[in-house]
């Protein structure tokens, strides 16, 4: 009877330890989640950017100048009160989508920025949209390939990301999602190139493990893999994402090629 007790006592204590290092899901709002009328009425507060609001109006653009640096940083500080962050958000997302050239190779410092400092607000509106989350990843892939203090910066990410999940676990999907993504395209960004040996290691490795939704002839062939990005050697494991196969080794992303599912 007194083992219970303190088993039923160390349990509560666990529980509360727990949750008190968790935050649970905020309900987000986000720009369009707002009338036309309250839309307006943030645009003409003055303590908005004048620039971003042009750039709201197609106006103006983002370029390889001062004043859009400087506005990039306000935009992803989320600094300001939740209607101005909504607004910003949503222009820096409509820059996002829309930057090329010079532009699209700055982006990756300033959607870290934006993860960073409000990681969660950035999950649940991919939830909506995972098109930004494939822009974010594309942008900070390309950081990565360039900036040693982006690498940290993304390391203290996957940190934040983790700890976040093991809180809400209905937010994992999305998080794994942008993650894997990123490391996607580092990888072909790397365009590094296999070798047979490394085929006939993939192919006899034992930790090969199929999903519910991939049938055996659907394991890739020699042909498949020379179409393949492989970083690593061995421990790898298909998991299939967006008409892709994703090949882990315990450490992330290792290699992708296309595979038909079911």
């Amino acid at each position: 009877m007194i083992k219970n007790k303190l088993v039923l006592i160390l349990f509560f204590v666990f529980a509360i330890i727990f949750f008190s290092n968790c935050n649970f899901p905020k309900k987000y709002a986000y720009w369009l989640d707002y009338d036309t009328a309250k839309q307006s009425r943030i645009i003409q507060n003055k303590k908005v950017n004048p620039l971003a609001r042009s750039i709201y109006f197609n106006e103006n653009f983002v370029s390889d100048n001062e004043d859009s640096f400087l506005l990039l940083e306000e935009l992803t500080s989320f600094n300001h009160n939740s209607q101005i962050n909504a607004f910003y958000y949503y222009v820096f997302g409509k820059i996002c989508q829309s930057a090329d050239g010079v532009v699209s190779e700055i982006l990756g410092h300033y959607c870290l920025n934006s993860l960073m400092n409000s990681t969660e607000y950035n999950l649940q509106y991919f939830k909506r949209d995972t098109s930004l989350a494939n822009k974010y990843a594309e942008y900070i892939a390309f950081e990565l390939t360039q900036s040693k203090e982006t690498i940290e910066k993304y390391g203290i990410l996957k940190q934040r990301l983790e700890s976040i999940c093991a809180c809400q676990p209905g937010i994992t999907d999305v998080s794994n999602y942008l993650l894997n993504i990123v490391e996607v395209r580092c990888l072909e960004m790397e365009d590094i190139t296999i070798t047979e040996n490394t085929v006939a290691t993939f192919h006899s490795h034992q930790s090969y493990v199929p999903k519910s939704n991939m049938r055996s002839s659907d394991y890739p062939s020699s042909a498949d893999m020379n179409n393949a990005k492989v970083h690593g050697t061995a421990g790898y494991l298909f998991v299939p994402k967006d008409g892709l196969a994703l090949v882990y080794d315990g450490m992330g992303v290792h290699a992708t090629f296309p595979l038909n599912l079911i």
